[in-house]
């Protein structure tokens, strides 16, 4: 008996269904003016591989980032986001140096903003 006893105990609240919220029209997405300096997405060259979302666009934005999905893989083709390491205690400025040595161009608009 004591399987069975084990076997009711448990918590209801792991057995809840997770709240799925489908209305996407309060998210707004990556943010390109998010540090300050417009970075904007990236441009898929080929529009023929991106897959079109119900209402036409090709952008799904959820909160504080937004994804591409590729039309065959059904995979995320990029993703952009916006995070903010100062309100957890970290520091953006490894992140920043990191995109600034990937780019001479936002390295120059970093200095100069900066």
């Amino acid at each position: 008996m004591a399987d069975s006893e084990d076997r009711l105990d448990f918590d209801p609240e792991r057995m809840t269904e997770p709240f799925v919220d489908d209305d996407y029209d309060s998210r707004t997405g990556y943010d390109e003016n998010f540090l300050g300096i417009s970075v904007p997405m990236p441009i898929v060259l080929d529009p023929s591989i991106v897959a079109e979302m119900g209402e036409g666009g090709h952008v799904i934005p959820y909160e504080h980032f937004s994804v591409v999905m590729h039309t065959g893989r059904r995979i995320a083709l990029l993703t952009a986001a916006n995070v903010d390491g100062s309100k957890n205690g970290r520091s953006l400025n490894r992140a920043l140096t990191t995109a600034a040595e990937a780019s001479p161009d936002l390295a120059k608009t970093i200095l100069k903003n900066g």
